[in-house]
């Protein structure tokens, strides 16, 4: 119970750690965070249609680029460019978001990053561009 909980402290501290203070991942990889200037969009597969490549009774039953279900992950996950790894940090707005999913839209274009956020509430107009910080392994 005791090893339970200390890993439990120990997995929250390395999630709650800023990237600033983390030198490497596990695989020795140096980290890199950087401001960038982004175009927004955000998708919520529950709304079918173009949010959803997997529609049935009404029902998103499709999963993201990464393999992972989508709903789990409401709020909290983003569509990255493919040139960006999975488990890429998007910080917006102080908010924490995971890259996990791709998109047809979500690529450079012009040279700025499209992101699409896995969200029911738009938080900007749609193709607006925003600043973000990316951390990536």
């Amino acid at each position: 119970m005791m090893l339970k909980t200390l890993l439990c402290i120990a997995l929250f501290c390395l999630w709650a750690t800023p990237a600033s203070a983390m030198p490497a991942n596990p695989e020795g990889d140096l980290i890199t965070s950087q401001y960038i200037t982004a175009r927004y969009s955000r998708y919520d597969p529950a709304l079918g249609g173009v949010n959803c490549s997997r529609f049935i009774n009404g029902v998103c039953i499709s999963r993201m680029a990464s393999g992972l279900h989508w709903a789990p992950y409401m709020e909290t996950a983003c569509a990255c460019p493919p040139q960006w790894k999975f488990g890429t940090i998007v910080y917006l707005n102080g908010k924490r978001w995971e890259c996990l999913d791709r998109g047809g839209k979500v690529k450079y274009v012009h040279g700025i990053p499209w992101i699409d956020f896995l969200t029911r509430d738009p938080q900007y107009p749609y193709r607006q561009l925003i600043e973000v910080e990316v951390i990536q392994w």
